[in-house]
């Protein structure tokens, strides 16, 4: 079980065991780890010491070959790689829609090149709510280390021929990526998660502790030791989704790493690290980290869009590892078959490679019987309306948030602020704000104009405009309180999605007057769903005529929502308008827009509101608070 050689750490193994682990259980259970996924960050620096260590070893030897050692990365990472790939294509013709499955034939190709991050970094946002859906998405890691390890030897290569100081070189690199990581972590925060250029820091930390190896005394090991697990479990705690990534929150693991690697020799890596459980989970690793996402992602396609709970989940965390266990006895520790997979390997890539481009250019195969089935049909057209079919009800061109590519944009139409002949109300928020905008431009009368500014995860509020941030949340505030001094609405209108209690609603109502608001509206969260409001119909309530529902339904943002109303009811700075009270009873809160067709549902996915349903919130709840502070008389 134990590879062979003088340089072989078990602690590595050890350190690899834990970074797998919080991976796995961030995606099992994502609420109970909020900075699981930094494990990724573990490995990172794990592998830019090791392959640095090898490479300069060999260069100082006289012996390093590009072309063995690209022929050894191949014999390592393809024959697991291309297995768990043409598992999961035909695990995915029986589970996936065939929109999902040419997803799935991209995500196959994009994996075998290793570019499999470039091909996310436009299509999937690691934390969004349908990261699921993506039945590869695990593999963008793998992606940047293949592209770090094309580069950093050719790099190592040039640098030792021409007498170029290696130790310099890796640090200008580093120092480059990591301010790369920290702009673009506030400016683009896809990019800096997925693109090479944000993460290869991370990677050149480890190789900065291979081109600095340091042998420390027992008490200064124990020291960087212990320094290395609190930075390291800090982390894992404080980091979530929220926090602006790979930029200084991520020195966090990628340090602490660095220092329980320094920390050869300290009784935790001794006796923890290299203990045989630790030194096993570490081995088997790389098919443990490939296994377990398409399993998972699989399972909750199939589940309509949740993780089973309970004994179904650990039964998959159990067939992961099970696999992982099998995987590393039959191919990455079987020599002999590696061996013989030589000639076979570029062939067994091909086929895998051409059913994947089959089933793109057939359009995923449409004429399976999954496609024919009505409720996955149900869903995948809410899915499909989630992605392209919101920009006008939405006014998504007033996103300071490219919706399509995940970057700021520098500015948004001017008719996005365009006052009315009459009055203009004044809509301010993030996505769920946008999710008003339809019914408030079916209630206002002509002359009345709606103007907006309203960008994916930025709450209204004035401290953004304070501290200058040049994101997409500073751009949007600059721009919606600028406007909202020049056109000084009749109303201006609040809403965000959550996180209210955070913020001192009257404080920010005040500073609005000031600036020429008349009224100000305070919005209150629209009922949520877990997973998505079109899955939980389809699993729970299809066929069935419930008008409500509490399956599902985030109880906290009913609690919340009571609080505000409390809070508010006698504010004499602004009005609280509670979606929850009007959309919502004992029975649980509304499914299905009224007096529309059974498949027009509340929300097109966890809690955004549909475009019927704005409409329906804008006759029934907007316009009755809104309408009179204009002086109109709702027909």
């Amino acid at each position: 079980m134990r590879p062979r050689g003088s340089a072989y750490r078990a602690d590595i193994d050890g350190l690899r065991a834990i970074a797998v682990g919080a991976v796995l259980l961030f995606h099992a259970y994502p609420g109970r780890l909020t900075g699981g996924f930094v494990g990724v960050d573990i490995f990172f620096v794990i592998s830019g010491f090791l392959i640095s260590r090898i490479i300069a070893g060999k260069l100082a030897g006289d012996s390093f070959s590009l072309r063995g050692f690209y022929a050894a990365r191949v014999m390592r990472i393809y024959p697991l790689l291309i297995l768990v790939l043409a598992a999961t294509l035909v695990a995915g013709w029986f589970a996936l829609m065939a929109g999902a499955y040419t997803d799935l034939g991209w995500q196959t190709v994009g994996a075998t090149a290793f570019v499999a991050n470039l091909l996310f970094w436009h299509q999937a946002n690691y934390f969004s709510a349908g990261a699921l859906d993506h039945t590869l998405l695990h593999l963008w890691s793998l992606g940047v280390e293949e592209q770090f390890y094309l580069a950093w030897p050719l790099i190592l290569a040039a640098a030792f021929r021409f007498g170029v100081n290696l130790r310099a070189t890796a640090i200008l690199i580093a120092l480059a990526s990591f301010v790369c990581a920290v702009w673009l972590s506030s400016h683009n925060p896809t990019a800096a998660f997925y693109s090479p250029m944000s993460r290869a820091w991370e990677l050149m930390v480890g190789a900065l502790v291979a081109l600095y190896p340091r042998t420390l005394a027992r008490p200064i090991a124990e020291s960087a030791t212990v320094t290395g697990l609190l930075l390291i479990t800090a982390g894992l705690v404080l980091i979530d989704y929220n926090t602006p990534f790979p930029g200084w929150s991520a020195l966090l693991p990628c340090i602490g790493t660095a220092l329980l690697i320094y920390g050869e020799g300290s009784w935790f890596n001794r006796t923890i690290l290299g203990s045989r459980p630790f030194v096993f989970g570490g081995l088997i690793s790389y098919s443990l980290y490939l296994w377990h996402w398409p399993i998972f992602s699989l399972a909750a396609i199939l589940h309509y869009g949740d993780l089973p709970h309970g004994a179904a989940k650990i039964g998959l965390i159990a067939l992961s590892v099970s696999l992982a266990i099998a995987s590393f006895y039959l191919i990455e520790n079987n020599v002999g078959l590696r061996r013989h997979l030589t000639v076979m390997r570029l062939a067994i890539a091909m086929v895998v490679v051409a059913l994947a481009g089959l089933g793109i250019a057939l359009s995923g195969f449409p004429q399976r019987p999954i496609n024919q089935n009505p409720r996955r049909r149900f869903v995948e057209a809410y899915k499909q309306l989630h992605r392209t079919g919101l920009g006008d009800a939405y006014r998504l061109d007033c996103d300071f948030m490219d919706p399509t590519t995940g970057s700021t944009r520098n500015a948004i139409p001017r008719d996005c602020t365009v006052g009315g002949a009459r009055a203009t109300v004044f809509l301010w928020g993030d996505s769920h704000a946008q999710a008003l905008s339809a019914g408030l431009r079916a209630i206002l009368p002509p002359g009345i104009a709606l103007a907006q500014v309203a960008s994916g995860g930025c709450r209204p509020s004035f401290e953004s405009l304070a501290e200058m941030q040049r994101d997409a949340c500073g751009r949007s505030t600059r721009l919606a309180i600028d406007s909202i001094r020049r056109l000084k609405p009749a109303v201006v209108v609040l809403a965000q999605r959550q996180n209210h209690a955070r913020t001192d609603w009257n404080a920010l109502a005040t500073r609005l007057h000031g600036i020429g608001v008349a009224h100000v509206v305070l919005i209150g969260p629209a009922p949520e769903w877990i997973p998505s409001l079109p899955d939980i119909v389809a699993s729970n309530l299809w066929g069935k005529s419930d008008t409500h529902t509490a399956i599902g339904l985030d109880q906290d943002l009913i609690a919340a929502d009571r609080v505000l109303a409390r809070r508010y009811a006698l504010s004499s700075s602004l009005r609280y308008v509670s979606l929850e009270t009007s959309l919502c009873d004992a029975r649980g809160c509304l499914v299905r827009v009224p007096g529309l067709p059974y498949d027009q549902l509340m929300a097109v996915d966890y809690g955004h509101l549909s475009p019927e349903a704005s409409r329906y919130v804008g006759r029934t709840i907007l316009a009755p608070a809104i309408l009179p502070m204009l002086k109109i008389t709702q027909r």
